[in-house]
């Protein structure tokens, strides 16, 4: 049995999604919402919940709770005879987001195969389509290997 704080090891947590949402270019205070409203309980929380529990400012969660609702990651809720604003984590929003990574994929597969035929059209020199070819390449590989992907996941998240 362990003996860590459960909320040493929550904040941890959030701390290590954070990190990642980081990496992808998100604001530290998005990323720390995010692994917060994986977490909690409850599932929805007020602005006021956020900053306490992120120690952010009311602003810091503002305009990072605007941005994850613009991203499809985070949607506000309202409850009857309340008053506050709550989010929550938009149902659905990683299968969308890996959709939308998939069709992200397509379209610069799409741009490389432009750019190659746009080089190989005025000649340019092999040095310059060798750096555009494995753009094209990873990408088309990857356009092609996703479709499977995404079919057996929407199959397994059905049942």
């Amino acid at each position: 049995m362990s003996t860590e704080d459960p909320a040493e090891r929550e904040s941890a947590l959030v701390g290590q999604i954070a990190a990642v949402f980081e990496h992808a270019g998100f604001a530290p205070i998005a990323g720390r919402i995010l692994g917060h409203l994986m977490l909690c309980e409850p599932a929805h929380q007020s602005s006021t919940q956020l900053a306490e529990s992120l120690e952010a400012s009311k602003g810091a969660i503002s305009t990072s709770t605007r941005m994850l609702m613009a991203a499809g990651l985070v949607e506000r809720v309202r409850f009857p005879k309340d008053r506050a604003s709550y989010f929550r984590m938009h149902k659905g929003c990683w299968n969308e987001m890996i959709h939308a990574e998939a069709l992200r994929i397509q379209r610069l597969r799409r741009i490389g195969d432009e750019a190659l035929a746009y080089l190989e059209q005025i000649g340019a020199d092999a040095s310059r389509a060798e750096r555009l070819r494995e753009f094209r390449d990873i990408n088309a590989f990857f356009e092609s290997e996703f479709p499977a992907l995404l079919a057996r996941w929407d199959a397994r998240s059905e049942t």
